[in-house]
């Protein structure tokens, strides 16, 4: 695997509503029987993998029309087979780098504002990092993001098509995107900081391109979870044809005015919880609690 032991985070437990606990799979078959499921959709994706064109600078093999890593097809694989969305899920959806730490400590503010109040000490994000607390749908086992409690919050790396049908005909999801020469150099950054933490921690050999070849190859779509602009594209063009479950937001106006962008449009339906108001200063709190940490 290319990804270093500090990516595997262990995440934040919340207690699990009712509604939740009689939803999730109860007993060994049913537990059983997604493992099963699991287990062979990896295998075929496995097989699938080895006729794939593969970039080896990041791992990544072209699927589709986008550059996943494999570690990640596998875990896709799992999800288009085992992955039973609710309603009320929420979905967090970047490309690398582009914002994705700051959505999910926002998202997980509001969408859990009455159970934690912005001003409590022990609230969770001011003891752990959102990734902590916000699961990435592709990269967990699916019996454990099927136990979470309702509404779940996830994130994912996936292009828009290669999301199960069941999530995007069911679930809602937020989009984030990143002025493109920005993501791009953030992601080196972070690909270098990567290779360093595999080399010191495991002694493993991991590529570290130039900022040139790392520049050609976004440039040719080969970034991970590329082409970027692809990525975005196909986010957006579902946000005009659903726009109150697909919300499309940039990063460079959340920037400029967060309280302003979210207050102001599909923000407000997309996290609403039944018997839940929205615009009070509970809210305006909730979306200011992480300005104290640098996200």
């Amino acid at each position: 695997r290319d990804t270093p032991p500090l990516v595997h985070r262990r995440l934040v437990r919340l207690p699990p509503t009712k509604r939740a606990m009689s939803a999730a799979p109860t007993g060994a078959v049913a537990g059983e029987e997604i493992d099963e499921t699991t287990f062979r959709a990896q295998a075929e994706m496995s097989e699938i993998m080895v006729s794939l064109p593969r970039c080896p600078v990041y791992l990544t093999r072209q699927y589709r029309g986008f550059w996943i890593r494999e570690f990640v097809l596998e875990g896709m694989a799992a999800v288009q087979a085992s992955f039973e969305p609710m309603p009320t899920d929420v979905f967090l959806a970047s490309c690398p780098k582009s914002g994705t730490t700051w959505l999910k400590a926002l998202a997980f503010a509001t969408l859990n504002r009455a159970t934690h109040s912005p001003s409590d000490s022990d609230h969770p994000l001011r003891h752990h990092n959102p990734h902590d607390c916000v699961a990435f749908l592709e990269t967990r086992p699916v019996p454990e993001t099927m136990a979470l409690p309702s509404p779940r919050l996830l994130a994912t790396h996936l292009p828009y098509s290669l999301l199960p049908r069941r999530i995007t005909e069911c679930g809602r999801v937020v989009y984030v995107c990143r002025e493109p020469k920005d993501a791009m150099v953030s992601f080196w950054i972070y690909n270098n900081k990567i290779a360093a933490v595999l080399h010191r921690q495991l002694g493993l050999e991991s590529p570290s391109p130039t900022f040139e070849d790392a520049f050609e190859l976004f440039c040719r779509g080969q970034s991970s979870s590329g082409p970027h602009w692809r990525h975005a594209l196909e986010y957006w063009e579902e946000s005009q044809r659903r726009p109150g479950k697909v919300l499309f937001l940039k990063y460079e106006d959340m920037l400029q005015d967060l309280i302003g962008n979210a207050m102001n449009r599909s923000w407000v339906p997309i996290f609403r919880r039944r018997g839940g108001g929205w615009g009070g200063a509970g809210d305006r709190a909730a979306l200011q609690l992480q300005g104290t940490q640098e996200l």
